[in-house]
């Protein structure tokens, strides 16, 4: 997330070691840069998000509205 921005980057996985890994290595490349957060979330599907990371940003409805128009 580029807090800067306001932008939000989504990319999916076949697997938790390839999330875990490319999760690592943007963490490595943000160091330092505190306007970008990389956040790893697991969920089956988009609407499982809510309950399943309910404080997220503390306001999920805001983030969903995010993630619906960036993938749309």
């Amino acid at each position: 997330m580029n807090v800067e921005e306001r932008r939000v980057k989504i990319r999916a996985f076949r697997s938790m070691s390839e999330a875990n890994e490319q999760y690592a290595a943007a963490e490595h490349f943000n160091q330092g840069k505190d306007y970008l957060q990389t956040v790893l979330v697991s969920v089956d599907s988009i609407g499982a998000l809510r309950s399943a990371y309910p404080n997220y940003y503390l306001d999920v409805d805001e983030f969903l509205r995010e993630l619906r128009t960036i993938v749309e």
